[in-house]
């Protein structure tokens, strides 16, 4: 403010109106102030100070600030600066004093000072001041009233103590966070504690550099979220402390403004205990719910209504019926009527509150039917937080142990009987050897009677010899550990007579656990010990079978060498026994088979222990190649470890001719038998066409025998010859996917007219099948069908149905032929695929056929890996059921 406002030399009307506009602005101002002479007497003050003092004039204008009592201006720091403002003209600010505001009592003002120079008549017209001026000094007085602002200063500093308090102590872990950083502003005494770090190595780092945190990404990611989302709660949050373990937190935070910058207020509770005790929880009820499963004791919970809730697999095995099936019925209807009335009334008393539980043996009702016994735990569970109450059944299932129980106490008077009757000798002496008691076989073999042998002890029937040795046996055996092995003893009969045995000692004990007796159980080895003598002597006798067959036997350690061999191998190969054990198989085996041969060892002998009949070729020892069948049988240890093999070998030089000769004889019947049968059966059929001339009816009768005649031989050869070649193995099979109805459909055509003439219809539903091929030989399969088929139409009767039904398996196709004709009589059915066999009723029906259809058949049906079976019951019709896999045969070399 300038000192002087009206600078010297103005007109005086310019001064008048600056007078009056200096009064206006004082008076309008809102804030209270006071104008003081040198003297410090009031000389002017505003509406606003009179209003907020309730001060009227003559009690302030030329009133000393000093003697305003009521308003206590005398306080003497504020009057000693006062006096220094009128003196020197520097003012001051922001003094403090508590006045007294009117009806609002005491209030604290922000006091300002300012000293002014004005001329002497300044404020002498302003609001008709009266007041004496002692000179152009004045000092003008500004009030702010402070109290509202200082309450509330004086209740921020008290919050936030109390924050801090509040923040000290708090039991959670609280770090206060620049939003925009990261850096550590603050951290409480429990996080200092709850992780080890002191202050210095956090306070001023960003988050993610703290030693405590774990993952440092998914704190970034964290502070993120906080800066987008403004709060953040992770629910487990790894981190470390100081001395290297793992806390589990659930971290929680909020972003909020303080002293114009923003922080990140996180909450850190350590949860490490609650998940581990949430684990020990999952645990035990996983644990529990094992028990629940897989207990060896059957469980159930039940309502109050008895009605089953939910049961484990041991209970639903032991009463057969499916977890599902037992809650749709009660505990009522699977006990027996004789145990349920007793059940009823212990559960009656827990729903009333007089029990808790009981337990009881009882009967219950399997699904199929039959009776278990049980030994039964009921508990009656009252449910808490607003679960329903329910009893759990703990059942054992004790039927063997019911049944063992009746069992003995029907056995019981039978004891004796069989006690007496067992061959072994049973007899229990006390430990000084004094017989107690024994049975009617011991007494047999000695030939006393038991009062003769209670007269005697049990070393005194014992060989002489064999003292010493039973004195040390039940010392060192019997009494330390409780038993003896089983050894060999001699006994004296009573005429003087020694008996071999085999025997074996028990110790039984008192009540208190003392010795008492001993058990012996004593078995005559007489007729044994004269087996092994003639075993001895026989064993040159199996020498010299053994070394008479005429196949060869060896035997070979896990490398090939030889360990012994029958005479027929040596002879057969040419070398003795002791060359061949300096040999190995591969020397006698040529190089070709090797491989073959692994194989066979691999996947035949290892896997299942043997192999089947394979056929190789062997080296003698002057070099000539033959060829042998073999089969081989893997040799083990006790512990089943492989330690070699057995195997037999036979010369099939002959055999093979043999083959050559049945070669040669298929060749002969197909060129010199069919041959001629063709050209007969062309001649005829020129003869029954009228070629020849007419024919009278006894001479077509004639020429029509001949002529099924001629197709029954066409007919034989023509299945002899197959027969030869499936035999031969020459046959080849095709692999090739066959679409099943299209097979069928073909049949049906094929057979068409036989089904006619016989007045049969063939029925085919393939509805049961969802691959529309299998692998096979088509025309091998569809050969076999028109087998079952034909004899299916054959042997079925006049206007009744033939079915041929097809069902897919997982790994099979099933072809179901089902007539209604004569059937097979039970017993021929085993000889039904022999060659040239036909059922007895099948002979009678039909005079032609061969006896080789079905035995082709399931010869070709092997060959393609399937198999054909049935079932027949004679006069009421027959089930042929080819079973074919779906994928075929596997291919073999």
């Amino acid at each position: 403010m300038k000192k002087n406002i009206v600078p010297s030399g103005h007109p005086k009307n310019e001064v008048a109106i600056v007078k009056t506009y200096a009064d206006t602005l004082l008076q309008t101002m809102r804030e209270p102030f006071l104008v003081l002479n040198s003297s410090l007497k009031a000389v002017y003050f505003n509406k606003p100070f009179e209003r907020r003092f309730r001060l009227k004039r003559k009690s302030v204008i030329g009133i000393s600030i000093a003697e305003m009592g009521e308003l206590r201006f005398a306080d003497s720091e504020f009057l000693k600066r006062l006096r220094l403002v009128s003196k020197t003209g520097k003012g001051f600010e922001a003094y403090e004093l508590r006045l007294k505001c009117g009806h609002r009592g005491n209030c604290i003002f922000k006091v300002n000072a300012r000293g002014l120079r004005l001329p002497k008549d300044a404020l002498k017209n302003i609001s008709s001041a009266a007041v004496k001026f002692d000179g152009s000094k004045f000092i003008l007085l500004g009030f702010e009233d402070i109290s509202e602002k200082k309450i509330f200063s004086e209740q921020f500093s008290i919050t936030e103590s109390r924050f801090r308090k509040l923040f000290e102590s708090a039991k959670v872990g609280i770090l206060v966070l620049d939003a925009l950083t990261g850096e550590v502003l603050d951290v409480n005494e429990h996080s200092v504690k709850m992780f080890g770090y002191p202050l210095p190595e956090v306070l001023g780092k960003r988050v993610w550099e703290l030693e405590a945190v774990k993952d440092v990404k998914q704190a970034k990611n964290a502070l993120k979220q906080l800066q987008n989302n403004k709060i953040v709660r992770i629910p487990d949050m790894p981190l470390k402390t100081k001395d290297g373990r793992t806390l589990h937190v659930e971290f929680a935070s909020n972003v909020y403004g303080y002293n114009h910058l923003k922080v990140i207020q996180c909450q850190l509770r350590d949860i490490t205990d609650k998940l581990r005790a949430q684990e020990a929880l999952r645990i035990s009820e996983e644990r529990y719910r094992r028990i629940f499963d897989e207990g060896v004791l059957g469980m159930a919970i039940s309502d109050r209504q008895l009605h089953f809730i939910k049961v484990n697999r041991r209970f639903c095995r032991m009463l057969g019926y499916s977890e599902k099936e037992l809650k749709k019925r009660t505990f009522k209807d699977i006990s027996h009527p004789a145990s349920l009335e007793k059940d009823i009334r212990n559960i009656r008393l827990m729903l009333d509150g007089k029990k808790t539980s009981y337990q009881t043996v009882k009967r219950y009702i399997r699904k199929d039917g039959e009776i278990i016994w049980a030994n039964t735990h009921v508990n009656y569970i009252r449910g808490g937080n607003g679960q329903s109450d329910f009893l759990q059944a703990l059942v054992e299932d004790i039927t063997t142990q019911k049944t063992a129980e009746i069992k003995l106490q029907i056995n019981a008077a039978k004891y004796r009987g069989l006690y007496d009757s067992i061959s072994d000798g049973i007899v229990r002496f006390d430990l000084q050897g004094k017989f107690l008691e024994c049975n009617s076989s011991f007494r047999k073999m000695l030939g006393y009677s038991m009062k003769n042998l209670g007269k005697l002890s049990y070393y005194q029937v014992t060989s002489e010899k064999n003292r010493s040795a039973q004195d040390a046996r039940l010392k060192e055996q019997v009494l330390k550990r409780g038993y003896t092995n089983l050894y060999e003893e001699s006994f004296i009969k009573k005429d003087g007579g020694e008996l071999s045995c085999e025997a074996k000692l028990w110790l039984t004990r008192d009540s208190q656990g003392k010795p008492e007796s001993v058990w012996g159980v004593i078995r005559d080895v007489t007729r044994r010990k004269m087996t092994e003598a003639a075993l001895q002597s026989s064993e040159s006798k199996y020498r010299g079978l053994y070394d008479s067959i005429k196949d060869g036997i060896e035997m070979t350690d896990v490398h090939g060498r030889f360990v012994e061999s029958n005479k027929a191998y040596q002879e057969m190969l040419g070398y003795t026994d002791k060359e061949l054990k300096k040999m190995t198989y591969h020397d006698i085996t040529p190089e070709k088979w090797r491989d073959i041969e692994l194989d066979i060892l691999t996947n035949q002998l290892l896997k299942q222990g043997f192999s089947g009949e394979y056929e190789k070729e062997y080296i003698r020892k002057d070099g000539t190649v033959f060829p042998v069948s073999s089969r081989l049988w893997m040799i083990r240890d006790e512990k089943g470890h492989p330690i070699g093999s057995w195997g037999i070998v036979r010369d099939i030089t002959e055999r093979k001719k043999i083959e050559r000769l049945k070669d040669d004889f298929a060749s002969l019947a197909s060129h010199q038998l069919r041959t001629p049968l063709t050209g007969t059966k062309w001649l005829v059929e020129t003869i029954q066409d009228g070629q020849l001339g007419p024919l009278t009816q006894k001479q077509k009768e004639y020429v029509d025998n001949i002529y099924q005649t001629n197709e029954r031989m066409i007919q034989l050869v023509s299945d002899m010859l197959d027969v030869i070649h499936l035999e031969s193995g020459k046959v080849a099979f095709a692999r090739e996917p066959v679409p099943v109805c299209e097979v069928l459909d073909n049949l049906i055509v094929m057979l068409k007219t036989a089904a006619e003439k016989r007045q049969v219809k063939i029925v085919v539903d393939c509805g049961r099948l969802h691959s529309p091929k299998i692998v096979a030989d088509s025309k091998r399969l569809q050969t076999v069908l028109e087998c079952l088929v034909s004899n299916a139409i054959e042997y079925s009767p006049t206007g009744k149905d033939v079915f041929v039904e097809v069902v897919e398996e997982p790994d099979t196709v099933s072809f179901i032929v089902k007539d209604s004709g004569i059937g097979i009589p039970k017993a021929e059915q085993e000889h039904i695929f022999e060659r040239f066999y036909r059922a007895s009723n099948a002979k009678s029906q039909k005079a032609n056929g061969t006896g080789l259809g079905l035995a082709i058949a399931q010869m070709l049906a092997k060959e393609m890996g399937g198999l054909i079976t049935f079932k027949s019951e004679e006069g009421k019709g027959s089930d042929f059921i080819l079973r074919m896999p779906v994928r075929g045969r596997p291919k073999t070399d």
